[in-house]
């Protein structure tokens, strides 16, 4: 589904920026179907770069490993309170100068009882470091990481030499 959301065009969960708005991407975004009948998902071939955190929802946007967190600990996201939280919402600054990570459960003896997932998950995220830069989208379908028509073309070409 594509909708317009602050100046940038978002397909499914992901915000892509405004540059991408009406024109070749919003007929690409149209013709997402007919590219999933052909096995490419657009949705796949965008990776978020996280930098300041801020624009990344934490759960939904693909930024660590092949699949969003929502879909890798379904059982912790069932739990969360505020779903589209970004990871600028969930890592915090304490007092003493660390991060920690401030999780909000919609049920504590469920979270307590699923501790084991979120110390997984707390070790898929420490390591994380933000930046001051902006949050951006890596396109995947290309070695220089930004989109262009040609390089979903030469995608889209490969496909169908090698059916």
């Amino acid at each position: 589904m594509l909708t317009r959301v602050n100046d940038s065009v978002e397909f499914s969960s992901k915000r892509l920026p405004s540059i991408y708005r009406p024109g070749v991407w919003l007929n690409i975004v149209k013709n997402g179907v007919a590219l999933q009948r052909i096995n490419l998902n657009l949705e796949d071939l965008f990776t978020r770069v996280v930098g300041k955190g801020d624009k990344t929802m934490f759960w939904t946007d693909r930024w660590l490993g092949s699949s969003p967190l929502c879909s890798r600990f379904p059982d912790l996201y069932r739990l969360e309170r505020n779903k589209s939280c970004t990871i600028a919402n969930r890592r915090v600054l304490e007092g003493s100068g660390n991060y920690t990570w401030n999780w909000s459960w919609s049920n504590l003896a469920e979270a307590a009882r699923l501790g084991e997932r979120i110390q997984e998950l707390q070790s898929l995220v420490l390591s994380l470091t933000l930046t001051e830069k902006e949050d951006s989208w890596r396109w995947e379908g290309d070695p220089s990481g930004i989109f262009s028509v040609n390089s979903l073309r030469v995608l889209i070409d490969n496909v169908f030499v090698y059916e």
